[in-house]
């Protein structure tokens, strides 16, 4: 009996083995470069070690291989084209979009994962369909108290400022930026006074960070999904902890209920759920309640994480560069002309802070690389053609730290974008194409209106804390920009 056991793990071996090496072979017999792939892991061996994230290991193949159009390599043991050449991204993010509409699966049908049932994991016609919806949340009138919301938030921010500074004159940026515009996000969502709702606001606090540093059996799980869906799906298997579907199911049936109770008619996140859950809606627009609580979550931490982590790293590099920082602190002097109040109005008026959040944005890309899903085969050319499923990756970061495409690459040079008679075309922080980031306008005047107030109350400067360079940590798994150690600067009053 033992004999013949394991002359069956043997047979089960040499069938495992035969089948992966004919697979790594993918690239090779279509005559397209890429990076070697080792048994089992492809290339994912650095990336699943840890040794770096997965926009550092894609930049790696970059530069290896820039001459070339594209490279194929293996996510495990399936192959994924890397895009290097610039029509080609332009082709698969906007063109021929229609050709590549998805991002890859990321959710399965089990509870815990559906909190990830929102705008970006959907696809197709679905997803057109409720983008649609959605856009309203980011209307100009919506994004005007929007702007009310980030004045009415920041005596708050500039309390915890000047309480910290009665210690010391060193801040940690991400800590305090977290804070700060969880309370901004939820009010504007879900009409949340976080001054009223400590609890939540700290519950959230924490769900939103195990999201951005999940836990090493969420990314194991999460890791098999990519290896073995179809197995994944079989045995009802879920990369979230439960306590993630437990909490935004309670907190949405809750929100829900208590906006019913008030008959209260505000057109936020949870007004718009609430109208899409009625009778009498085209299939396509109405949402059932694993739905509702995807859109909860994903709303949150799409915007929480990244607008954050984006503010900071603008402080912190204005603290190194102190000529950018007065010429920044002159624009808003001039925009703001002695008025404490930052307005919809004048926060639009402040160009070069744009140009100061996009060179961030350059530098730090929240998605070091895009993703995609072709769904329909597409012949690229005669030696070429991306059969339907197959995932395409796009190296954003490489592109953005590219000396052919932006100049200097290393240096901090917010007028790259603002003298530039058309913004550059390679350009991805918030995404590219039809799929761009639908939050884009929201995170921008948030972004603004701190950056604004902060530059106009307080010099920044680098501390004893203060890193160059930067070291990130490389177990985070969705936002790779997250450095260890945080971010810290000095800051000085103003006197004005």
């Amino acid at each position: 009996m033992l004999g013949l056991i394991t002359s069956l793990i043997c047979l089960v071996c040499v069938a495992a083995y035969i089948f992966l090496k004919r697979r790594y072979n993918y690239w090779k017999n279509l005559e397209v470069a890429g990076p070697e792939p080792t048994m089992v892991v492809g290339n994912m061996k650095d990336f699943i070690s840890l040794k770096f994230s997965e926009p550092d290991m894609v930049h790696e193949w970059y530069k290896e291989y820039k001459n070339e159009p594209y490279i194929g390599y293996y996510n495990f043991w399936k192959p994924t084209l890397l895009v290097i050449d610039p029509e080609l991204i332009k082709a698969i993010t906007e063109t021929e979009f229609n050709y590549f509409i998805d991002h890859p699966e990321l959710i399965t049908e089990t509870e815990p994962d559906a909190v990830m049932d929102s705008l970006f994991t959907m696809s197709g016609a679905r997803w057109k369909a409720k983008r649609q919806i959605f856009t309203k949340l980011f209307s100009p009138k919506k994004l005007r108290e929007l702007s009310n919301i980030l004045e009415e938030q920041q005596d708050s921010l500039l309390g915890e400022f000047e309480k910290l500074l009665k210690s010391t004159d060193e801040v940690e940026l991400m800590r305090i930026m977290e804070r700060h515009v969880l309370k901004i996000l939820t009010s504007f969502m879900y009409s949340i006074d976080s001054s009223q709702n400590q609890e939540s606001h700290s519950k959230l606090s924490e769900l939103s960070e195990i999201f951005a540093r999940p836990p090493g059996s969420s990314v194991r799980r999460f890791l098999f999904f990519v290896v073995f869906p179809s197995l994944y799906h079989k045995l009802k298997l879920s990369a979230f902890p439960r306590v993630f579907w437990n909490y935004f199911n309670n907190f949405t049936n809750e929100l829900l209920q208590s906006r019913n109770d008030q008959n209260v008619n505000r057109e936020d996140l949870v007004a718009l759920i609430g109208k899409m859950q009625k009778e009498g809606l085209l299939e396509t627009d109405r949402i059932g309640h694993n739905e509702a609580v995807g859109h909860v979550f994903g709303f949150l931490i799409a915007g929480h994480h990244t607008t954050m982590t984006t503010v900071s790293h603008a402080i912190y590099q204005l603290s190194l560069h102190p000529q950018i920082q007065e010429k920044l602190r002159t624009e808003v002097d001039s925009v703001l002309k002695g008025k404490d109040n930052i307005t919809y109005d004048s926060i639009k008026q402040m160009t070069y802070l744009d140009g100061v959040i996009n060179e961030t944005l350059r530098l730090f890309p929240l998605l070091g690389v895009l993703k995609r899903t072709c769904t329909q085969t597409y012949k690229i050319n005669d030696k070429l053609t991306i059969p339907k499923g197959m995932d395409i990756s796009i190296p954003a970061y490489s592109i953005h730290t590219d000396p052919e495409y932006f100049p200097e690459p290393e240096k901090f040079i917010p007028e790259r974008f603002t003298d530039a008679e058309t913004p550059p075309s390679l350009f991805m922080s918030f995404g590219k194409g039809p799929r761009m980031c639908i939050g884009k306008r929201f995170a921008y005047i948030s972004m603004k209106s701190i950056i604004a107030k902060i530059i106009s109350e307080y010099i920044i400067l680098p501390g004893t804390k203060t890193r160059k360079p930067l070291q990130f940590d490389t177990s985070t798994f969705f936002i790779t920009v997250h450095p260890v150690g945080g971010l810290h600067v000095r800051l000085q009053k103003r006197i004005k």
